[in-house]
């Protein structure tokens, strides 16, 4: 009986492993596609079939399973529609399996009545622990019944009972340990993926976040031949302010302007912050005539614009933009930042509060 449940939990940690692999990109809620609440269904189905056909023998010619726990997995985690098609898929391979008996009709009715008080006490407000704990509690007393209706010799159906009760409750408490464990370490996955490519400060892409997007458009132009064009921002004389209000006024001034660049671009481009006081804005399909509009437009509403500081006073500050295009100033895409960066330290050069652009052959456009 032992070696039977050691077979049984590595089943069920193969299966709660090989799920939460499937579900680290999102967590799974009830509030979840209704495509990832079915795909969880049929995965705890197929659960509660391993786990049937890999049942314990308590005593001679007596085995139980624990299809139950499968079930109150699947109503935790994915809710009422899991919950039915895991039953659904449980229920219909115990008669297809087993055959039509009188032991097959009862396991047919009891997992049905699991479905419905799982997926009743599933989408009560409870803490975790207690669902769990109810669900258990429930699953028991169905199971029960069915034991007593099917069970003739009543101390057959006191150790059944016994030893049913007993491996339920240590098999659910160890599968919502282990649930909870792989949701808090796909917790951490997830925000650590998403803090690799995220500025800690303003939220947007850092600069891993920007190379990942550039690089990817660069590909992509290569095989489309897309028009891409690039903005480097730079906030002039941004070290005086720092110097004048403060580190704290600072980053509120990237954090307010940060703020204010993506609302002042299509939804397809891409804002990120590359470092200091420095900012880029990606343009997809987006010719150079474009480009320079949009540039234009972002440095005049910046120049106007009223930063509010911590402490309610307001400033002005003016950017520095660097505009490259591609085909339109390089014949490489892969000269888009080095290009980029050019056009933006030209601006810098040259008076500050402007646009720039350099061609490929370093002559100037009217904007310059």
């Amino acid at each position: 009986m032992f070696r039977q449940l050691f077979v049984n939990f590595t089943i069920i940690i193969s299966a709660i492993s090989i799920t939460a692999h499937m579900f680290r990109e999102k967590e799974l809620v009830h509030s979840s596609p209704i495509s990832s609440r079915i795909i969880f269904g049929i995965c705890s189905g197929v659960l509660g079939i391993i786990l049937m056909i890999f049942s314990i023998q308590v005593l001679p010619n007596i085995i139980v399973d624990f299809r139950n726990v499968a079930a109150i997995w699947s109503a935790i985690y994915g809710g009422p529609v899991s919950a039915i098609i895991t039953c659904m898929i449980i229920g219909s391979f115990r008669v297809l399996y087993f055959g039509l008996t009188d032991s097959s009709i009862a396991a047919l009715i009891n997992i049905s009545f699991m479905a419905i008080g799982f997926s009743f006490i599933c989408r009560q407000s409870f803490s975790m622990r207690k669902k769990y704990a109810i669900c258990v509690i429930y699953a028991i007393f169905i199971s029960s019944i069915a034991f007593y209706l099917v069970l003739t010799n009543n101390n057959v159906l006191v150790k059944v009972l016994l030893y049913f009760s007993i491996g339920t409750i240590i098999v659910t408490y160890f599968m919502y340990y282990l649930t909870e464990f792989h949701i808090k370490l796909n917790s951490l996955y997830r925000k650590f993926r998403s803090e690799a490519k995220q500025d800690f400060l303003t939220g947007l892409n850092n600069v891993r976040g920007f190379d990942e997007e550039i690089n990817f458009l660069m590909n992509n132009s290569k095989q489309t031949s897309h028009v891409v064009s690039l903005l480097f921002i730079d906030i002039d004389f941004f070290k005086k302010i720092n110097d004048t209000y403060g580190h704290i006024a600072g980053d509120a001034i990237l954090i307010e302007l940060a703020d204010l660049l993506p609302k002042l671009c299509s939804y397809k481009d891409t804002v990120s912050r590359n470092g200091g006081e420095e900012f880029s804005i990606i343009l997809r399909d987006c010719p150079l005539s474009k480009a320079i509009e949009v540039a234009e437009r972002i440095r005049s509403i910046i120049e106007k614009y009223p930063f509010k500081l911590l402490n309610n006073n307001i400033i002005n500050i003016t950017v520095s933009i660097g505009v490259a295009n591609y085909p339109d100033t390089i014949d490489e895409i892969n000269k888009l930042i080095e290009k980029a960066d050019t056009s933006l330290y030209k601006a810098k050069r040259t008076g500050r509060n402007k646009v720039s652009i350099i061609q490929d052959d370093e002559g100037l456009c009217p904007n310059t």
